[in-house]
């Protein structure tokens, strides 16, 4: 039985040898710059740099997280209000 394998799973760079894709999330604990609360974060490690907005969960504004990483670690995570 062949299994095809999907494009965006190529991007990732991260393929099991049955053509599933590897999700590899580690958990951040970050800071809200507004309201100061911690909470933890997942971040998918097989992008080596990364910049995304996420809304806080206890003040719900929003914040951009900027990540570096490697396969299966944050090496580095910044956080800023918008």
């Amino acid at each position: 039985m062949d299994i095809p394998l999907i494009a965006p799973m190529l991007v990732l760079g991260l393929v099991s040898p049955l053509g599933v894709a590897i999700m590899m999330e580690e958990s951040e604990s970050v800071q809200c710059p507004y309201c100061g609360q911690r909470f933890e974060l997942a971040i998918d490690t097989s992008v080596a740099s990364q910049r995304f907005t996420t809304d806080c969960e206890v003040c719900c504004r929003p914040f951009e997280v900027i990540a570096e990483c490697e396969a299966g670690e944050v090496l580095s995570v910044e956080v800023r209000g918008e």
